[in-house]
């Protein structure tokens, strides 16, 4: 965890609740003491959290901020997981911070594109159309000499160049492209 220049950050959150523990009491997470004041030197009685309370505390949170959805510990997991690999954070680090031990999983925490990743996807096409469209349109498709294939080649590369699906670029050469450019 690293501090960020937010008030608010989780280093100084993290920080603070250190500076607040009950050095009675061994645990990380140890149970509020019902009344506490910013001054106070301990905020935390000298017991840890049980199970269930830790299993349910999110829910509780939730509740008690009235937020319109219900989050669980889960949930918080699975946004950390999907917001990580949005941002390109690679699997193998999401898994040493995750505990999963292989990717599967990660799966079905990222199965539909973020909105920055839709973003991406729709900017990257309006700059190849606005700069290839006026070209496309003033080329033949293929000369005589010519093959489709060729032709997909020189019409579809450069629209679709900066495009990566999945990790990977679309070639020239696939049918779907062969069939776009015979088209056009």
């Amino acid at each position: 965890m690293y501090e960020t220049e937010d008030e608010n950050d989780g280093y100084k959150a993290l920080k603070l609740y250190l500076e607040k523990v009950n050095p009675k009491c061994r645990a990380f997470f140890q149970d509020p003491k019902p009344n506490v004041r910013p001054e106070d030197e301990v905020w935390f009685e000298a017991r840890p959290l049980g199970v269930n309370t830790l299993a349910n505390m999110m829910k509780k949170i939730s509740e008690a901020a009235q937020l319109s959805k219900v989050d669980t510990n889960h949930s918080i997991r699975a946004i950390a997981i999907t917001l990580w690999s949005n941002a390109g954070v690679p699997n193998r680090h999401i898994m040493s911070i995750s505990g999963h031990r292989n990717e599967q999983p990660l799966v079905h925490y990222n199965w539909r594109p973020s909105v920055a990743q839709l973003q991406n996807c729709s900017d990257v096409l309006s700059r190849a159309h606005s700069s290839k469209v006026q070209a496309f349109h003033k080329t033949p498709l293929y000369r005589q000499e010519t093959s489709p294939l060729q032709a997909a080649r020189e019409t579809a590369v450069p629209l679709f160049k900066d495009c990566t699906i999945q990790n990977v670029q679309p070639q020239a050469y696939h049918p779907l492209f062969v069939w776009w450019a015979v088209r056009l």
